[in-house]
Formats: structure tokens, sequence, C-alpha cells
């Protein structure tokens, strides 16, 4: 009875994360800046860029959706490429006098909530 609850629940997941759903999360990656963008609205407009807090939300749906190998310390394993682009991304929006990230669009007015979200990753 227990396993056909667990079928059900995962056929759920598996419903809601279908391929147009993956497809839609790999086009918001932006591969020249290695960051991520809120939508298709904002990747579509050159008046906006990807952002930090939609950056950490990707990769922390590609982690929860198992699309991210684990090594045996529960560290994620990324392709050297994608692992640098994430980096380069992160370490561009990060402020030297305060250690904060801040994307350019909110530069230092971020509110304390944002800069949670921004640090989650």
């Amino acid at each position: 009875m227990e396993n056909k609850n667990l079928d059900r629940i995962l056929s759920e997941i598996d419903a809601e994360f279908d391929k147009a759903t993956l497809d839609w999360l790999i086009s918001m990656y932006d591969g020249e800046s290695g960051g991520f963008y809120y939508a298709v609205s904002s990747r579509d407009n050159e008046q906006f860029e990807p952002d930090i807090e939609s950056t950490v939300q990707a990769n922390s749906t590609l982690k929860d959706l198992g699309l991210v190998a684990t090594d045996g310390d529960g560290k994620w394993i990324y392709p050297d490429w994608y692992k640098q682009g994430i980096l380069d991304f992160l370490r561009s929006r990060q402020d030297p006098d305060d250690g904060y990230f801040y994307d350019p669009v909110y530069k230092q007015i971020a509110g304390k909530e944002k800069l949670e979200r921004n640090t989650a990753f």
C-alpha cells in the first residue's frame, strides 16, 4: 500500500516537470554570462539580464530533480565549463566592499529578504 502512494506522488511530480518544463528551464540559461533569466520575457528583452535569484533557483531545481550528481560527500558535481560559468556570474555580482551579491538592476538597494535569497545557493 505504501509503495502505491509513493508511486502516485512520484507520478504527480513527473507530470509537473515534463520535458517542456525542463526545456524551458534550459532555455533560461545564458551561456555568455553563466546565469539564468527569470522568464522568457526577460531573456528576450535586452533591457534585462540574468539575475542571481533565478540562477540560484534554477540550480536548486536541477539538484532537487536529481539532474545534478553528487559525490560521496554530497557535493554537487557539475561539468567544469558550467561550474566556471556560474562562479564567474556570481563573482561578477559580488561587491568588494561588503561581500554581498547584487544584481546590477538592484545595486545596493536590495532588501534583507532579497539578499538572503541571493545567498541561499
